[in-house]
């Protein structure tokens, strides 16, 4: 999808400060602004992304352990916990 909205980028001339000139002086982008467009942005997003699943994933299990052996109605939450983590990481597979 980011290659695609690039090479759109490349062909239509209202997008010029954002063109990413592939393929110029180096064999990937040439232009700052498309670096940060078409690389940079898409891999911190990503990256943030996985950071914050990850810290909610720890903090699922860390609180389904400590409501492991309670009572009856701590086992209501423990269910709803851990169907939460379940939810993130289908969540998760699917990104």
């Amino acid at each position: 999808m980011i290659v695609a909205l690039g090479y759109v980028a490349e062909k239509v001339d209202y997008f010029e400060h954002y063109k990413p000139n592939y393929g110029g002086a180096f064999c990937f982008i040439n232009n700052l602004n498309g670096l940060i467009i078409f690389f940079i942005l898409p891999n911190a997003v990503t990256i943030i992304e996985n950071v914050t699943l990850f810290i909610l994933n720890i903090v699922c299990i860390v609180k389904f352990i400590q409501l492991r052996n309670d009572d009856e109605k701590t086992k209501v939450k423990i269910r709803f916990l851990f169907k939460t983590f379940l939810h993130q990481q289908v969540y998760f597979c699917l990104l």
